[in-house]
């Protein structure tokens, strides 16, 4: 929370395996060396660039709209473009290097990273769609409740006759 300004709770968002993997090797390494991960900034730089998401699959879809499109999604679903935001932060703090592409980490003064994701997070939170969709996600639980304990009623009505 302390990156972002929000809890994983909250942005109802998961972590990648990318993420983990990193958290592992920091705590395991006094330095680390990663290969062919890019920059938050990246796909900014390379509108154009057709790097497909999966190495191993040429047709799949390409990396940077891949990146865009979770990081322009309000809730749920990896926020690429945040995490490496977040790396770079750490990067100075904890020496990690990043190798093909070679970019740097950075030292900011800034309290939080600042990525799409967040800008759309706290636009959507002033103006109400943030609560709006809450309401929906909360009234879709309390339909399948309800399911729920009608299904078990005619199953046990069906029991005793």
């Amino acid at each position: 929370m302390n990156e972002t300004g929000i809890t994983r709770k909250a942005a109802r968002t998961w972590l990648s395996t990318g993420w983990m993997t990193m958290l592992f090797a920091i705590d395991i390494c006094d330095w680390i060396d990663v290969y062919g991960l890019v920059n938050d900034d990246y796909c900014k730089a390379h509108p154009n660039d057709t790097t497909p998401y999966h190495y191993y699959a040429d047709n799949s879809k390409k990396e940077c709209w891949y990146y865009d499109r979770s990081e322009n999604t309000v809730l749920y679903g990896h926020k690429f473009l945040t995490e490496k935001a977040i790396f770079a932060r750490w990067a100075k703090k904890v020496s990690i290097y990043f190798h093909y592409p070679s970019w740097e980490g950075v030292v900011t003064n800034g309290k939080h990273v600042d990525t799409p994701f967040l800008k759309l997070y706290d636009e959507s939170k002033k103006n109400g769609k943030l609560r709006k969709v809450e309401q929906a996600e909360m009234m879709k639980k309390r339909i399948a409740a309800r399911r729920a304990y009608l299904e078990k009623r005619r199953k046990m009505k069906k029991k005793k006759g």
